[in-house]
């Protein structure tokens, strides 16, 4: 296992919130379940599947505002993306998963918010984090967009876990 999925899911779920019902966020997407993007986030096959298995009416492939997703498939949907979330740092570091338990908790949830494109445009922070500056790095990310858009208490924790380690 990469890290503590308990801790995870409390951290995100915490960040993101738990829903049900497809929601417009404060920056206009729609979103759904913990943190699920609708609109730059592709279901797999297992969850078109479970989708389909709890709303056989689902014609067109799309999410309407009636739908409420249950528990068990909030939480498939979680995992999905969180995998995914993983592929990513693998695809910028392959190495990321050798950083202790926290600093591989902050990772994941910074990126869970960012797609690969602007996670993997943050030069100074990945040259930062593989040279193990994990000052420099927290140092990059105060300074950057994803901390002036986010919500303090995520964003102080993400630092603080990349920061303190291990």
């Amino acid at each position: 296992m990469i890290c503590d999925m308990t801790e995870l899911t409390r951290e995100l779920t915490l960040d993101q919130g738990r829903r049900s019902r497809r929601f417009l966020s404060p920056t206009g997407t729609w979103m759904i379940g913990i943190g699920h993007n609708l609109q730059g986030k592709r279901f797999s096959s297992d969850v078109w599947s479970a989708i389909k298995a709890e709303h056989p009416h689902i014609e067109n492939g799309l999410l309407d505002d009636y739908m409420t997703l249950s528990d068990a498939l909030i939480d498939l949907i979680f995992r999905n993306d969180v995998t995914d979330t993983m592929a990513t740092l693998y695809r910028i570091w392959p190495q990321w998963d050798q950083l202790g338990e926290m600093r591989k908790r902050g990772l994941i949830n910074w990126s869970f918010q960012m797609d690969y494109t602007a996670a993997a445009r943050c030069k100074r922070f990945w040259h930062a984090v593989k040279l193990q500056k994990f000052d420099q790095a927290a140092q990059q990310l105060r300074d950057s967009p994803w901390f002036r858009e986010t919500q303090s208490s995520r964003s102080s924790r993400v630092i603080r876990q990349l920061g303190d380690g291990p």
